[in-house]
């Protein structure tokens, strides 16, 4: 069993193709190769070992060799070095022996796998010398070094944060695909490879390159490997942000359903979420709340509902989107929607420019609201008896869930909180309560 789990665990580690010595006579008698043969017939992963050791991709090919193989001694060498350099000396040894080997049949094999690892280390040494002097050629040359060559990547700082800032939250726009050939010098200085590829960029494109990657934005640099020491060099890097983007369902169901009701008072549109019953845990939303107040802003955005009133049935495709790059953390952009009002049979398409509200939209109606506030704590404080505490807490703070889950306390500086006051929710800012009557 143990050496069925070895062979299984070679097959992942990777191709190591041995080299058996030509123009000589082989090692391998004709009764090693037989007792290749009836080994391999018996396991499988032994003949895995004796395709890949072979680089024969054909099953009838591999077949025809395992069972003639008194006639193809050179693949027999190539099987029994492969072992040697997957297991090395001591497991190597068992392998053989349970194929029946000999100590001497043993000996000998293990004899020329160690000639054939030195010459192996040879080969090695003098390309790791030719090696060398191109990257010192390089270096004198002021070259720079591709990613493959270079023992340690540059670290550069890319504020995907701020990028994300500068892209758009309509659904018209395509999925952000943005690729910069650069280089990095050996001070940490980044550049294009081609000054001339700005002349194909946006003028998102253009801003991101200017503001937010080209100049010394690398805290540290490419290095190359040559003999014991990292020497630093300029080096290339192609730095890419993307775009994902990922449909939600809801039960399987891409097309999510909801009622959406105007408020006169405040001339706002707002989705009655628990109508819908739609929950966090069925979406797998990274950004449940980010999801509900940005399909919220979108729908107050959307022309085709400015003269339009009461409560109205939609169907709504959302898109949760990703902005990524591989020399920062993952940023989440503001969701994508597709809306359709469906109004007396008749579907029409809503539009919107942005899902994101203003932080001043309601900061008349708020100030409003606070004094209201205000009011109500006055006589909360004379008859406390008139009113019921709707606070939930948490640590040192209270907090209330609105109707259409929106979180709101008093550690946080939430705008729009006048629309509790739509559900008769006041804040009592001494008492650090939410308060309705009774």
């Amino acid at each position: 069993m143990l050496l069925t789990a070895t062979f299984l665990l070679s097959l992942s580690v990777g191709r190591i193709t041995a080299q058996p010595t030509e123009g000589k006579q082989s090692y391998v008698t004709a009764s090693m190769a037989r007792k290749i043969t009836y080994f391999c017939q018996y396991n499988d992963l032994a003949t895995a070992i004796f395709a890949d050791a072979n680089e024969i991709v054909s099953s009838m090919e591999l077949d025809e060799t395992i069972y003639t193989l008194d006639k193809h001694l050179d693949c027999a060498e190539k099987f029994l070095l492969a072992i040697y350099y997957r297991y090395g000396t001591v497991m190597g040894y068992g392998t053989l022996k349970s194929m029946g080997f000999t100590f001497k049949e043993i000996d000998t094999v293990q004899a020329e796998w160690k000639k054939d690892d030195e010459r192996r280390a040879a080969i090695a040494e003098q390309r790791r010398k030719e090696k060398e002097r191109e990257y010192l050629k390089l270096i004198e040359e002021n070259g720079a070094f591709t990613p493959k060559q270079l023992s340690e990547q540059p670290k550069i700082n890319i504020d995907l944060i701020a990028i994300s800032m500068l892209l758009s939250d309509n659904p018209k726009n395509d999925e952000v695909f943005y690729l910069y050939d650069c280089n990095v010098n050996k001070e940490g200085y980044i550049s294009l490879q081609n000054p001339n590829d700005t002349l194909e960029f946006t003028n998102i494109e253009k801003r991101i390159y200017n503001d937010y990657i080209k100049g010394y934005n690398a805290f540290e640099v490419g290095k190359v490997k040559i003999g014991d020491e990292q020497i630093p060099v300029n080096s290339m890097v192609d730095i890419i942000i993307k775009e994902s983007r990922k449909q939600h369902q809801h039960n399987f169901n891409k097309t999510l359903e909801f009622n959406i009701q105007k408020d006169k008072r405040l001339n706002f549109w707002h989705v009655l979420w628990n109508e819908g019953n739609y929950k966090q845990l069925a979406f797998r939303c990274n950004d449940f709340q980010g999801l509900k107040s940005q399909l919220t802003g979108a729908l107050n955005n959307s022309p085709e509902l400015k003269g339009l009133k009461g409560k109205k049935s939609i169907e709504v495709f959302a898109y949760e989107r990703i902005l990524e790059c591989d020399f920062s953390d993952k940023v989440i952009l503001p969701h994508i929607f597709e809306i359709t009002l469906n109004e007396y049979g008749t579907k029409t398409r809503l539009n919107y420019q942005t899902c994101l509200l203003p932080e001043n939209a309601f900061e008349e109606q708020d100030q409003k609201y606070l004094l209201r506030c205000n009011k109500i704590e006055r006589e909360y404080q004379k008859h406390p008896e008139r009113f019921a505490d709707v606070s939930s807490y948490e640590n040192d703070f209270s907090y209330y869930i609105s109707s259409d889950g929106m979180e709101y306390n008093f550690a946080s500086e939430a705008y729009g909180i006048c629309l509790l006051e739509s559900e008769g929710v006041y804040m009592l800012f001494n008492e650090q309560k939410f308060v309705k009557r009774k």
